[in-house]
């Protein structure tokens, strides 16, 4: 089995649901992206408060609420798509390999 057979087997589940898998690592990327601007917003509040910057403090605070408001939002539209997600996903595997596994010796399974 060459390399790019054995790497379109391991990412033969995600055949399931394509799209749902796409929406997922969208999902992924922007709380990873947001977490990090949350940083760098705390960052630039701390530094409007040592300089005593009252505007700045509030117009970073106010975008500090907004992202945190996204950010909630993005996690309620996306929670229950990853059950059903994971439910197509667990459904392909069980179709694909567990009759396979059941039929298999046992002996030689663990030989293996």
């Amino acid at each position: 089995m060459t390399s790019w057979q054995k790497i379109r087997l391991f990412f033969s589940p995600l055949k399931a649901n394509p799209w749902g898998v796409f929406w997922i690592i969208v999902y992924v990327v922007f709380i990873a992206f947001s977490n990090t601007y949350i940083v760098v917003i705390l960052q630039s509040i701390t530094k409007a408060i040592e300089i005593q910057n009252s505007t700045a403090f509030w117009w970073r605070s106010f975008g500090l609420m907004i992202l945190f408001g996204t950010n909630y939002i993005v996690k309620i539209f996306y929670k229950p798509r990853n059950f059903g997600l994971i439910r197509d996903l667990t459904q392909y595997l069980e179709a694909d390999y567990l009759q396979k596994f059941l039929q298999s010796n046992n002996n030689e399974t663990e030989k293996i």
